[in-house]
């Protein structure tokens, strides 16, 4: 059914059917008109809900699916690749070329010689805040492999990350390039597990760590950041420009905590404490014994429930 179609029938028929519409169907509708997403919320269309977000990002394209409990919905962005058989899709108001398949959509920007990665990001933001309009995303689970500028700060709508893998693209000596702005925007999801199997990490922790403190991150929670380090590196050298206090956390405290998100066997042997500044909240960073893992924790009441505290 064409969306001029649909606006002939009264609104409440209007969102009856549009509330039929499974995922590919809901963002094929979206996509053809500027006003679909404005209409959506003037009818107060139920949005569907996306139990998980996974994104891959790759050296030569970026892959998103959205899995629901009605299907899921596929995307390819390629960065070199040309593609055959376009129609025009409405992205934020912006006319965009793309080739549909069955529940999959792929988008190509082979014609783009300067700034290609840059339009990259820019159409993901542009993307996932279609996306926005018609689903809520829950849980968005990243895999970085390729340096992409400001990728975090373009994503839209997202309630909180999962894990976030991070690989070491820049080579060994190189170590990772997340900017304050992505720390910014990590440290502000309700976040799980970030994990940076990388070297040269020592800088990016001490940002994010700094981007908390700063911040007003009421929703963060846990993150295992695990790091490959060379031999013999302490947890203090995370720590340059951030006061620290001897941890108030007790072994059997960040026991469940380290059974979950690293290993009942693992030991965690180095705890300190810090402070965000807006209110004072504490968080825990723990260094693991002989595998260089980082647990960082914040005490918010959900997790000090779990330990049976009030502080």
């Amino acid at each position: 059914m064409s969306s001029f179609k649909l606006l002939k029938y009264p609104t409440l028929v209007q969102k009856e059917i549009i509330e039929e519409m499974n995922m590919q169907e809901r963002f094929f509708f979206s996509a053809l008109s500027a006003n679909a997403c404005s209409r959506f919320r003037h009818l107060g269309v139920r949005k569907i809900v996306v139990h998980d977000m996974q994104i891959n990002v790759y050296r030569t394209t970026t892959e998103i699916k959205l899995n629901t409990s009605r299907g899921y919905l596929a995307f390819e962005i390629l960065y070199y690749t040309k593609i055959d058989n376009m129609m025009n899709f409405i992205l934020d108001k912006t006319s965009v070329p793309v080739s549909i398949g069955n529940y999959s959509y792929q988008f190509s920007f082979a014609d783009y010689s300067a700034g290609k990665m840059k339009a990259v990001v820019e159409f993901i933001g542009k993307l996932t805040k279609q996306l926005s309009c018609i689903s809520s995303i829950e849980l968005c689970n990243i895999k970085y492999t390729h340096p992409v500028t400001s990728f975090f700060p373009n994503l839209y709508g997202v309630q909180k990350f999962g894990n976030v893998e991070i690989s070491n693209y820049a080579g060994p000596d190189k170590g990772l390039k997340l900017t304050a702005e992505d720390c910014d925007v990590i440290a502000n999801s309700k976040f799980l597990k970030v994990r940076c199997s990388i070297s040269g990490i020592q800088k990016t922790v001490n940002t994010f760590l700094k981007t908390w403190i700063s911040g007003n991150h009421t929703v963060s929670g846990i993150a295992l950041i695990y790091v490959i380090m060379h031999s013999n590196k302490k947890i203090t050298e995370f720590f340059t420009g951030i006061e620290t206090s001897v941890s108030t956390t007790t072994v059997a405290e960040i026991e469940p905590f380290k059974n979950e998100f690293i290993h009942q066997l693992s030991v965690i042997d180095q705890m300190v404490d810090i402070h965000r500044q807006s209110d004072q909240m504490r968080a825990t960073v723990g260094l693991e014994k002989g595998w260089n893992r980082v647990l960082f924790v914040v005490w918010n009441e959900e997790n000090l429930a779990k330990i049976q505290r009030t502080q």
